[in-house]
């Protein structure tokens, strides 16, 4: 792993707090609140993260932990465990950007769920700003869209 990209990457580290919403076709809309934690060592070419979503009512909601890594191609990879049981590992290119950077991430592999077809997730750091938009489309409508279901806006937790 380059230098730049150990910078960019350990731009990461901490702990970060927000809310989002998600939707879907087959869902009702919802609010929730999210911590996630970074931590980057610069001795491992990777970052490791834990996510965890709760409700608005309070109610636990998601949980998943995994990592992000660069390839020797240049593209950055997220590998993630949820507590559904779905694996995803995800791929795509790191974008400089002034005070960060952003990650267009595709599907690559998805395993233990038989109604997601695809996925991705854009992740946005600028400064102390941490922003998502995770697509995915299903087996569970109609006709498969690959549409948005989570965004969220987090903040770094002092």
């Amino acid at each position: 792993m380059t230098e730049a990209v150990q910078r960019k990457l350990s731009l990461l580290h901490g702990t970060w707090k927000g809310s989002g919403q998600g939707k879907y076709p087959t869902i009702d809309a919802f609010e929730y609140s999210e911590t996630t934690q970074y931590e980057f060592d610069a001795r491992y070419p990777v970052v490791h993260y834990e996510q965890r979503t709760v409700l608005s009512d309070g109610e636990p909601s998601h949980w998943e932990s995994g990592f992000v890594r660069w390839l020797e191609d240049g593209t950055v990879e997220l590998s993630s465990a949820q507590n559904g049981g779905r694996v995803e590992v995800l791929r795509g290119p790191m974008i400089e950007l002034e005070g960060g950077f952003r990650l267009e991430l595709e599907s690559e592999i998805i395993g233990h769920d038989d109604r997601l077809i695809r996925t991705s997730r854009v992740i946005e750091l600028r400064g102390d700003r941490l922003s998502y938009e995770m697509k995915m489309s299903t087996t569970t409508t109609d006709a498969p869209k690959f549409q948005t279901h989570l965004s969220a806006e987090l903040g770094r937790a002092s």
